[in-house]
Formats: structure tokens, sequence, C-alpha cells
């Protein structure tokens, strides 16, 4: 199954709109806030954001600039990397926790993100700016190579 997942980056904000899993459709009604500029070091973020999601519902976390330098994975090195704690309390579905997401400076995109207390990472890879003439490419790679457990893949 495919995902595509919706961001609005401007001079300002890095927000997250929705999603569009299989014949599932996720909108957020009050935009979930990812970044707010200009971002440096130990900043931090709360957010309260509405989401449709199977039902309408709030989420509420605190982001923190924590950290900054070069990250090391399977499929690269990247330079000026920043990343974001990202502190989610329980919505009504009982979800939550620390995660962390690592963000490319320059084109600032996302690289990786994780919840590694549910055990889930997602890679973002070939990222299409929908507000130029792009295509994206059709691949990706899974790591670790064979996984042993349930994986979900994000195009």
């Amino acid at each position: 199954m495919i995902s595509y997942y919706a961001y609005n980056l401007n001079p300002v904000t890095y927000e997250y709109l929705g999603f569009v899993d299989g014949a599932t459709v996720g909108q957020y009604v009050d935009t979930s806030l990812i970044v707010q500029f200009p971002y440096t070091f130990n900043s931090e973020i709360s957010d309260t954001s509405l989401s449709n999601f199977q039902m309408q519902y709030q989420l509420h976390k605190l982001e923190t600039y924590d950290a900054y330098g070069t990250l090391i994975t399977p499929f690269g090195t990247f330079d000026n990397v920043i990343r974001q704690k990202v502190v989610q309390l329980k919505n009504i579905f009982g979800e939550g926790g620390t995660g962390y997401i690592w963000f490319r400076s320059n084109p600032f995109q996302i690289i990786i993100s994780g919840n590694f207390e549910n055990q889930f990472v997602y890679f973002w890879k070939d990222v299409t700016n929908l507000s130029i003439n792009s295509v994206s490419s059709p691949i990706f790679t899974v790591y670790p190579n064979p996984q042993l457990r349930l994986c979900n893949s994000v195009q």
C-alpha cells in the first residue's frame, strides 16, 4: 500500500496537513505545526492540533530543537542536520510518547523520523515539491533487511 503525506512549508512555518493511506484520509482541521521559523538551537514549540482522522480529536505535543550535526544512515551521510525531539501527550486513542525527527537544513525537509518506544521509523526519500514540475522516484529501501517485525512503507 502506498501512503502520501501533505505538508506546507512557507517562510514562517512547516506544517503537517494530512495524509492518504489506501482508502483512509486524515486531515488536520487545525494543522499540526512541526517547525516555526526562525528555528534555532534549543527552540521549543508547543502545539495543539485538531484532526478529523476516524473521529475529531486534539493532539498535544512539545517539540524541541535539541541537536545539530552529521547523520550517518545506511542510505547515506547527511551534513548540517537538525534533530527535533517530539514529546506527544496521550490522545484519545492512548497514543503518545517520545519521538525524533531529523531535518536536512538546506533544502529544509525531513530525512527520517521515528517513535522508538513504539518501534517505528520512517525514511523520506525523493520528496516531491508540488509547487514545481518534478517527479519522485518510486524506489525505496527497507533497513534492516530482512525486517523481522511489521514494517510500514511510506512513499
